[in-house]
């Protein structure tokens, strides 16, 4: 395999993880590998967006978790997007009050899980955001 296509397929199936959660990343991590995804991982909003920064031409989907210490996941949010406007990103939280719902949701490619979520549901999800590198 070319490095070109090597480039291309890392590049097409490179995904930023951010959960607080020890237990949650983790797991998450281990199931996107298994279906041939490449997880970048951070444990708050701080370490996400340095993480973004450095890797935002080949990251190609956000999982971010809404409630986190330090920056929370709003406004992680905000700036991911401001960095990088069509990026798409799942939101994952506990519970999301309907006004917060539609914050994330009318700014497009964006979509709500709800936690714990479903195995099924999350690889859905992301099969969906991520669009084929043509």
């Amino acid at each position: 395999m070319k490095k070109d296509n090597q480039e291309r397929s890392f590049s097409s199936r490179l995904i930023l993880l951010i959960d607080d959660s020890d237990m949650l990343r983790e797991f998450a991590k281990i199931l996107l590998e298994k279906e041939g995804y490449t997880i970048l991982c951070a444990k708050d909003g701080y370490e996400a967006i340095s993480i973004f920064q450095e890797n935002k031409a080949f990251i190609m989907l956000v999982i971010l978790d809404l409630n986190m210490p330090g920056i929370s996941g709003k406004e992680c949010f905000k700036v991911i997007r401001e960095i990088l406007p069509g990026i798409p990103v799942i939101i994952a939280s506990g519970y999301i009050a309907p006004e917060m719902s539609y914050y994330f949701t009318s700014s497009g490619k964006c979509q709500i899980i709800t936690k714990p979520y479903q195995i099924q549901e999350l690889l859905t999800m992301v099969s969906d955001s991520i669009q084929p590198v043509a």
